[in-house]
């Protein structure tokens, strides 16, 4: 017997849409069709990034003669290496012994520009999906799904003030059935709430990698008074994170080749992102379903 009004009765079957049974000849009529809300989001892969491939460690690009031994104010002369410049020794520029700047010597000091890392963007990957508890697929014949059959009208019960329902057989629960989200009433005390639409339009979001950081870099600088590169007037070691730099000179003395080589360059790393679902689910014609025995 169904007591409660405006509940209308209802044989309801749940589980994946292809074991569903059509309505039995005792409730034949379609009454509602539709799915939970889904349980889980996709499961996303771990995003990794490869190191970056290609980049390096620059030598100088800028060398600045001063007249004024570093201290600032002076005399400045280019003395920059040609465009292209990997180091070799090289005498772009020359500058004789006891050349004048400004009635002083043109040489003091010299100022060198930081080396630089150059480095392309890191190649991101997503990884296979761990293996877990196998989830519920959103949608197609192996989805969750219910269906609710009725028939109009339902026999009434004899001698009572209610309708009567045929006995139901598994995979069929006894239910009643209002539209949007309600308690249920007493006596009915097993709750599903169903969905005539379900839209889930999450997915994960693609993997990707931030600029690579962390790059180390050394280069050895050196300067000469000849051409050949054989007379050392400087030779030091410098790195990006030192920055420019000037160093002193003896006054007056000749100037003539430079040179560079990289000592060491070690790769920086990318953080990887992405790998989260995004998107929403859209759920529409929420019924409820309140059945005599909880519902597998």
């Amino acid at each position: 017997m169904v007591p409660v009004p405006d509940w209308p009765p209802v044989l309801l079957a749940t589980g994946a849409e292809i074991d569903v049974p059509f309505c039995p000849e005792d409730a034949p009529e379609i009454a509602f069709e539709g799915r939970p809300a889904p349980a889980w989001g996709p499961v996303c892969p771990t995003c990794t990034c490869d190191a970056p491939v290609g980049g390096g460690c620059h030598v100088p690009t800028t060398w600045t003669v001063t007249s004024d031994s570093c201290a600032g104010g002076g005399v400045n002369t280019s003395f920059d290496p040609p465009a292209s410049w990997e180091g070799g020794c090289t005498a772009t520029n020359f500058i004789p012994v006891g050349l004048q700047c400004g009635g002083v010597p043109c040489v003091g000091g010299i100022h060198i520009s930081a080396p630089t890392i150059e480095e392309p963007p890191c190649t991101p990957h997503g990884s296979d999906p761990p293996p877990g508890t196998a989830h519920l697929v959103p949608e197609g014949f192996g989805a969750p799904f219910a269906r609710a059959c009725a028939r109009a009208p339902w026999p009434a019960c004899e001698g009572e003030d209610g309708v009567c329902l045929p006995l139901s057989g598994a995979p069929f629960a006894m239910c009643l059935m209002h539209e949007g989200d309600e308690p249920c009433p007493e006596g009915w005390p097993a709750k599903r709430l169903l969905y005539g639409q379900v839209d889930d339009q999450r997915q994960c979001e693609a993997c990707s990698c931030d600029p690579p950081t962390g790059a180390m870099c050394s280069v050895k600088v050196h300067v000469y008074s000849d051409v050949a590169c054989t007379t050392e007037r400087l030779a030091v070691d410098i790195s990006p994170e030192m920055g420019g730099d000037c160093y002193p000179l003896m006054s007056g003395v000749a100037l003539a080749g430079i040179a560079a080589e990289v000592l060491a360059y070690q790769p920086g790393t990318c953080e990887p992102h992405g790998s989260e679902p995004v998107g929403e689910v859209f759920l529409a014609g929420a019924t409820t379903f309140c059945c005599r025995e909880p519902m597998i």
